[in-house]
């Protein structure tokens, strides 16, 4: 967080939250009318926020409170919002994160060597996480069955972390104390 690009930072947040807001400010009236459905599509780095990884995290936090907000105020009109959190899924954001295009590459040698705990094998663990990601048929369902079932859940938790069923992390983030939580990611010393 320290060494963000505040203009790229803004630009996430413009596309994964206030292009969210846009179109369901734009479609709200004819959904109300026909008691429609909204599906929003977050992720469970919105419900666990990992080092280096602030900023998507951020706005995929404020997906999950925006739809927890649009959830409430459009039950009464009979209007379902639902939200799909992926955990690793093998699409082409992982390119976007690599390259020219990651943000570590951005960073001085100087800024580097401070957080160089974190981002030194970070590729390694990616490519490790990317070949362990569930296809997008988990969140093609997810996305289905909030549009068509008669009785959608409100969250859907879909994919894996390293193997691990993306559920059982999110059930186990409920329950562990915030200092716990922290060294799932292994790096914090004190």
């Amino acid at each position: 967080m320290e060494f963000i690009d505040m203009e790229e930072a803004r630009w996430v947040f413009e596309v994964n939250v206030f292009g969210v807001m846009e179109v369901q400010k734009r479609f709200t009236h004819l959904l109300r009318e026909s008691e429609g459905r909204i599906v929003n599509v977050g992720s469970l780095a919105g419900i666990y926020a990992r080092e280096m990884g602030g900023i998507y995290s951020g706005t995929k936090f404020a997906v999950e409170a925006m739809t927890d907000t649009t959830r409430r105020e459009l039950a009464p009109f009979g209007v379902s919002v639902s939200v799909v959190e992926p955990a690793f899924v093998k699409t082409e954001i992982a390119n976007k994160q690599v390259g020219d295009h990651a943000s570590s590459n951005k960073l001085s040698k100087e800024q580097h060597a401070v957080y160089s705990m974190f981002l030194d094998g970070a590729e390694e663990k990616r490519l490790k996480m990317e070949a362990m990601a569930d296809t997008t048929d988990c969140t093609n369902e997810a996305i289905i069955h909030a549009l068509s079932n008669p009785a959608p859940k409100t969250r859907y938790v879909v994919a894996n972390v390293g193997g691990t069923p993306a559920w059982v992390l999110r059930k186990l983030l409920a329950v562990l104390p915030d200092r716990a939580a922290d060294r799932l990611g292994g790096k914090v010393n004190k």
